[in-house]
């Protein structure tokens, strides 16, 4: 098995903290998963600290300007129940990730 490691900014959630806390090895971490709950500077300041593997965002896409691009990114829009329920499905497979944001984000290479 793959070492993980999550931390969330910004606020938590039931829904994800339930799905992605059972998976957490803190030893020996390979995968880093953030998860943004809303943005600040110190919020953007700590992604590009962390440097997520896999970076989950239930917030506004805009505090994505400027930070690197991580090797996968969901963005849920926003920090409700049904949007986490949907975020939830999507890392275990149970839904295919379709949508497409409604605004262009330049982020870094």
């Amino acid at each position: 098995e793959t070492p993980i490691e999550v931390v969330f900014l910004g606020g938590t959630s039931s829904i994800l903290s339930s799905t992605l806390e059972p998976l957490v090895q803190p030893s020996l971490t390979a995968v880093k998963i953030v998860c943004v709950m809303g943005w600040d500077a110190s919020i953007q300041a700590q992604v590009k600290q962390l440097k997520p593997d896999i970076l989950i965002v239930m917030a506004t896409p805009y505090g994505l300007m400027n930070l690197p691009t991580p090797s996968t990114l969901i963005i849920g829009y926003e920090n409700d129940p049904m949007a986490e329920e949907s975020v939830h499905k999507v890392l275990f497979g149970e839904m295919e990730a379709q949508g497409r944001l409604p605004v262009k984000i330049e982020m870094s290479p």
